[in-house]
């Protein structure tokens, strides 16, 4: 049986809060506290999500810059929030997405998807139109690193040059430490 579709643009906070806490890629650039965030740097923001069989199954949220004569940029921090496997979802929500994109003006859309390595998803969105750059805004990864070693240790599994920078940050003065519930607004 074919799954059935429908989008929507109408997503209260909470449920799509809850969508983005309970997705595996799922990023704190995606909440609504984000986009509360933005407005506050002149970002507009509008959401798009797909129901599959009345299930919330794909969403994005787009944050929208004006330019100056009436144009703007979109722009998708994190997402789309959608399997990286299910073209045909895939698909749907972006088409909605460009949709909402064309009628607020948009030149262009960057999409920056939070998907594990090696995904299916890249070529999805070539398939779909979409274009590679080396002009990312996040970070194209995430590196974890063990602290549980000696300090001695960890700084040994470097390159020589961060190790060289580390040692100067701290000859300039710099101090690390860590943060307080007070440095937050400092933050």
């Amino acid at each position: 049986m074919t799954p059935s579709y429908q989008t929507t643009t109408a997503i209260p906070d909470p449920v799509w809060d809850g969508f983005v806490n309970n997705e595996p890629a799922g990023s704190f650039l995606q909440t609504a506290a984000w986009s509360t965030a933005k407005a506050k740097w002149g970002w507009g923001s509008k959401r798009v999500a797909v129901k599959r069989d009345g299930i919330l199954a794909a969403g994005a949220q787009i944050l929208f810059r004006r330019l100056p004569l009436g144009r703007t940029i979109a722009y998708i921090p994190r997402g789309p929030l959608v399997p990286d496997d299910d073209f045909q979802l895939l698909e749907t929500l972006l088409n909605e997405v460009h949709r909402v994109a064309k009628a607020e003006g948009a030149l262009l859309l960057t999409v920056e998807p939070n998907w594990a390595i090696p995904t299916t998803g890249v070529e999805a969105l070539k398939t779909l139109g979409f274009r590679a750059t080396t002009n990312t805004i996040q970070p194209n990864a995430t590196i974890m690193l063990d602290l549980r070693p000696a300090e001695k240790d960890i700084m040994g599994q470097m390159h020589k040059k961060w190790r060289y920078n580390i040692r100067l940050s701290g000859r300039k003065e710099v101090v690390v430490r860590v943060g307080k519930e007070e440095d937050i607004g400092t933050f």
